[in-house]
């Protein structure tokens, strides 16, 4: 018991960095005492007791020194300005007294900062490593100054800064296009089902058996009225010889007037071609005549 107690205030003295205390012999007693009878009664050899020690320092210098630990609790850096802060709030840390650039400029400050704080509290192993939060500042003050250099926070505050991108207006344009098309296509096809319905329908009709009634004659007709009407020719078989013929001259009006349109266009293609070799026909046939004023020498020249 009493060798267990020794162990114990030396390992505890090695990690405090204090040497250890070793027990009087009036100390010793005082705990002989105290102990139970059969405890007391037992007899401890100093021999022993010095073995113990012995190995027990030698136990404690073959340990390896442990590495300073950097996570000591009160060591963690505070935040530096957006500490138990949520991030949909950064915003109103920001004051609104300030212009819109610089608003911007100081919400870019607090969401960095709330970042930095929360990498160190996600990943304690950050803290290790020397002068990180310094760099990491330094690098985006750098960055920030360029930014409120070349303009980029200030036309970021300006609403009429975003331009139209012309892929997109060339893109309305064709989607207009094809909108427009589209309805022309879908009226065409709407005339066409109604045409295709209506000429079924005649054709429906045409197929179809006519019956023509007859109509008896009166017993009050003479046999000379009777020859007369069965002479007569079928009106309904004549009607439709007629509209027939009708159709088939009009087609051949529309292929006269198409032809008169070709001819026509004929006549001004060789009117314009005969004008223009006329012309320079008389070019070159008055070549260099233009400065003879001599009758004769004209006369000779042009029969040359």
């Amino acid at each position: 018991m009493e060798e267990g107690s020794r162990r114990l205030t030396r390992s505890a003295s090695k990690r405090s960095g204090k040497a250890p205390d070793v027990p009087t012999p009036a100390l010793s007693e005082k705990r002989r005492k105290s102990m139970p009878a059969k405890v007391v009664s037992e007899e401890v050899d100093p021999a022993t007791t010095d073995h113990l020690l012995a190995s027990l320092s030698k136990s404690a210098k073959s340990e390896p020194k442990r590495r300073r630990s950097n996570f000591v609790r009160g060591r963690s850096r505070k935040s530096i300005g957006t500490a138990n802060t949520d991030v949909a709030e950064i915003h109103t840390k920001i004051p609104t007294d300030q212009p819109p650039e610089e608003r911007l400029r100081l919400l870019k400050i607090a969401c960095f900062e709330y970042t930095m704080n929360k990498l160190h509290e996600e990943f304690p192993i950050l803290e290790t490593i020397e002068d990180l939060r310094s760099k990491a500042k330094e690098e985006f003050d750098i960055s920030l100054q360029k930014l409120v250099e070349d303009g980029t926070l200030k036309a970021a505050c300006q609403r009429s800064s975003a331009k139209e991108n012309p892929l997109n207006h060339e893109m309305e344009t064709s989607i207009t296009q094809l909108d427009a098309e589209i309805s022309k296509l879908e009226e065409e096809s709407k005339q066409w089902d109604e045409m295709t319905k209506s000429f079924s329908q005649k054709v429906e009709e045409a197929s179809r058996p006519q019956t023509t009634e007859t109509v008896k004659e009166p017993d009050s007709l003479s046999l000379e009225q009777r020859k007369l009407l069965s002479h007569l020719p079928d009106l309904d078989s004549f009607a439709s010889w007629a509209g027939d013929s009708i159709e088939k001259v009009m087609l051949q009006i529309d292929e006269i007037g198409k032809m008169s349109k070709q001819v026509q266009s004929f006549q001004g293609s060789v009117d314009a071609y005969l004008s223009k070799k006329t012309e320079q026909l008389a070019q070159k046939s008055f070549e260099g005549l233009a400065d003879i004023k001599d009758p004769k020498t004209l006369l000779v020249k042009s029969g040359n």
